[in-house]
């Protein structure tokens, strides 16, 4: 009914409906057209309603009876082309006098203009008929009174209309730069993207004002209601009627904002507001909208007052604006490809502008961006070298310059941006191999390949695009942009099925951890990088083993004894606060070589050749195990504590299924080999058990949570041992002794003293020859028969 209504002659009253209709900003503009063979009918009447609801002549006098000065701002035309005015600040006040709902008109502005403009691009293929509207000036409140301490002296229901006016200006400028954003007239991408200029410093300046006007709350750009993230119910409820009530509640508020300003002044906080508490409120940018990021520089000429011209000024993307897309491209991409990239579209939140996208369409934008992306990210690296340079080859990261952390922030979105595609596991399917590819040569194409070269195969380019993104990781400014790095470069290895690159990046990798990084991370943010870097590092080196043991060996010791130092030499991203990330990354590390070994086979038997290689690894690392597990002794913290129990576990783990069968076909050829490989095993199995008992003392419950598993396999361990042992007739070689309770530097346990029986030098542990005299509790009842 309400689709004939608009189709037809008539025009609506319901400001609502429109955005009922237009709740996606893909409803219109891609996919099905809303209006097929009724646009013509619907031009005519959507015009009109958007003349006479909210435009005015430029030239007639401004409202001045609302409490409020007013001027027109914001015209990006000459007096003689633009003659009308969106009339935004007045629209709103007049409203909320009459007892409406305050911004319910101008809610409904970028919606009808949505519908406008799908009418005026259905009839004639482009928006020229409305591209007055770019560029036409708008009524709001004088510039004098949003200065800080104006605006704090000004009531606090003429700060919410402002703060109103703000919002919807916002609203208005993200809808015209959706419309016209892939227009192909230069003068209209000039418009543009002064139009996103616009749009940053708005956010800034009404997060000044919000920040002045507390309980603010705009109404939301839907017909339906959007629920602040402080009113939402618990995750999990099973009834959304808590929700609803809260945005009822918040709507509420809005509404009655004038009854409330005695107790709204008293809780007004000097705490700065982030545009982010009202994000959800916003128009979404649709697909479209990041057109601006392939835009060619542009220019226009700047006229002075008599109409001469005064000089050319060049339009293109600045820091604040490209920061502004590579967000919200970020956002759509992590929210898409990443949280939903295995449910259907319909399993999205309506709330999202990409909801009514293909992931077809989703690729398809990205393969188109992907060389726009390469330029600004060598723009951004360009400005980072030449900061260098200036520093005699250092990176200040407390650079004065205005633009250092937006473009820090830029940097890492660029990549981040890169990652989040190619990471995106179906990418790697046979129905996108065509756009896999085209991403892949665009950034190969940045470097000095032949045609010819960039027609290779895919793990060639892959190659290439992994040697171009390396030459960017010598001027980085922060560990989070080398993490997004790295992001990229094992994302493009593993979509591509390019094994021959793993090599390269685990290098790369090494060459981010041993530079030292000063910016100031979040503590989590450091911590991430960190781990994700030593993965890489560690997994995919041609010796992880090896590795490892030079880095516990030589980075290690550096921070140890009597004058230790504050960080590594080597690593300097090792340090004592970073050494439990290092921890954790090596004991897993070494876990991982011992799970690569193939456990043992009925249907096939491995070579002599086969079993020595495995032998070897397993030797080494039982040895780099040992050097682990006694580091514990000289950082004695928590976090080191979980990881080598929870790691120990899994290495006895992994040794019980893969190693013991390895042994056991050796043991008759390297009898002795074996037996020292056991006693170093040995060594590592009594600390875990001391480890076990210290948790107990502690009573950590989350140290205590690992206790029990680990001796259990600690025990398997010890009867497989007997088992091999006693089929190869060397019963003598082992036997089992209780040993005591001791903390990590093997002090006795005072508790247990008074446990202790008959024979105490006795039975403390195994002899020199045992083999696996693996420590066990005294109070272990399987093994009381041994005694």
């Amino acid at each position: 009914m309400r689709c004939r209504l608009w189709c037809g002659k008539e025009r609506w009253t319901l400001p609502c409906s429109t955005t009922l209709v237009t709740r996606s900003p893909q409803s219109t503009r891609q996919g099905v057209p809303l209006f097929g063979c009724h646009a013509p009918q619907s031009h005519s009447p959507l015009s009109l309603t958007l003349q006479d609801t909210f435009l005015v002549e430029s030239g007639d006098p401004l409202a001045s009876d609302l409490g409020l000065p007013m001027q027109l701002a914001y015209s990006l035309d000459s007096a003689e082309e633009g003659s009308i005015a969106v009339n935004l600040l007045p629209l709103g006040m007049q409203q909320a006098d009459r007892g409406q709902e305050r911004g319910a008109g101008l809610r409904a502005l970028p919606a009808h203009f949505r519908l406008l403009s799908s009418c005026e691009r259905a009839l004639s293929d482009n928006l020229e008929g409305i591209d007055a509207l770019l560029g036409s000036p708008v009524v709001v409140c004088s510039k004098e009174k949003l200065e800080t301490e104006v605006f704090e002296d000004l009531p606090i229901t003429k700060r919410h209309d402002i703060c109103l006016s703000l919002f919807h200006l916002l609203n208005w400028f993200r809808e015209l730069v959706c419309a016209f954003a892939g227009e192909e007239d230069v003068d209209m991408r000039g418009k543009v993207v002064i139009r996103l200029q616009d749009i940053t410093e708005l956010q800034s300046q009404l997060e000044s004002c919000m920040t002045a006007t507390p309980g603010f709350l705009p109404p939301s750009v839907c017909a339906e209601e959007v629920t602040p993230p402080t009113a939402r119910g618990r995750k999990g409820s099973k009834s959304s009627k808590g929700d609803t009530t809260a945005a009822l509640s918040v709507t509420s508020a809005t509404q009655n904002i004038d009854k409330d300003t005695t107790s709204l002044d008293k809780t007004a906080s000097t705490a700065t507001v982030s545009i982010d508490r009202i994000r959800p409120y916003f128009r979404e940018l649709d697909l479209g909208s990041f057109a601006p990021l392939r835009y060619d520089p542009l220019s226009r000429t700047v006229m002075d007052s008599e109409s001469r011209t005064k000089e050319q000024e060049e339009l293109k993307l600045r820091p604040p604006q490209l920061l502004f897309l590579l967000r919200d491209l970020n956002d759509k991409l992590s929210s898409s490809l990443t949280a939903f990239g295995g449910k259907s579209m319909a399993a999205r939140s309506s709330r999202s502008s990409t909801a009514s996208y293909t992931t077809d369409q989703l690729v398809a934008t990205m393969t188109k961006l992907m060389p726009a992306l390469c330029e600004h990210l060598e723009n951004s690296g360009a400005f980072f070298q030449a900061q260098i340079a200036e520093s005699d080859g250092m990176l200040d990261v407390e650079s004065g310059h205005q633009d250092f952390p937006v473009l820090c922030t830029c940097l890492h979105l660029l990549l981040r941006t890169m990652a989040t595609f190619f990471a995106w596991s179906p990418l790697s399917d046979p129905h996108y191999e065509e756009q896999l590819w085209a991403s892949v040569r665009a950034i190969a194409a940045r470097t000095s390949q032949s045609s010819s070269q960039l027609q290779a195969a895919l793990p060639h380019l892959a190659r290439a695009a992994v040697k171009y993104l390396e030459q960017f990781s010598g001027f980085l400014p922060t560990l989070t942009s080398a993490h997004s790095l790295a992001k990229v470069l094992v994302a493009l290895c593993k979509t591509c099925k390019a094994e021959h690159l793993k090599k390269p990046i685990a290098i790369a990798c090494g060459s981010l951890l041993k530079r030292p990084w000063r910016a100031g991370e979040s503590g989590s943010q450091r911590s991430e990088a960190l781990d994700y870097l030593l993965r890489y590092h560690l997994e995919w080196a041609d010796d992880p083993l090896a590795l490892v043991e030079s880095i516990a060996g030589e980075g290690v010791v550096e921070l140890m004894g009597e004058e230790p130092q504050e960080e590594s030499s080597a690593y300097p991203t090792l340090s004592t606060t970073t050494f439990p990330n290092y921890y954790r990354c090596m004991m897993a590390a070494v876990v991982s070589q011992v799970k690569a070994v193939p456990p043992p086979s009925k249907k096939t038997t491995p070579t002599a050749e086969v079993l020595t290689e495995r032998f070897h690894l397993l030797e080494v690392s039982a040895k780099v195990l040992n050097i682990l597990v006694n580091l514990v002794k000289s950082f004695d913290r928590r976090s080191v504590f979980v990881a080598v129990l929870k790691y120990g576990k899994q290495y006895v783990e992994a040794f019980l299924k893969s190693g013991m069968s390895v042994l056991s076909s050796l043991f008759r050829q390297r009898k002795d080999d074996v037996i020292a490989l056991l006693k170093t095993l040995q060594q590592s199995t009594r600390n875990l058990q001391h480890f076990c008992s210290h948790s107990k003392v502690t009573k950590d419950i989350t140290l205590t949570n690992h206790v029990p598993l680990l001796k259990k396999c600690l025990e398997m361990l010890l009867f497989r041992v007997k088992e091999m042992l006693t089929n190869h007739n060397c019963q003598e070689a082992f036997w089992v002794g209780n040993l005591k309770n001791r903390d990590i530097q093997g002090q006795e346990i005072l508790s247990q003293v008074s446990q202790t029986s008959a024979g105490e030098d006795g039975d403390d542990e195994s002899e020199a020859g045992d083999t696996n005299s693996t420590s066990t509790d005294r109070r272990e009842p399987i093994l009381s028969d041994e005694d």
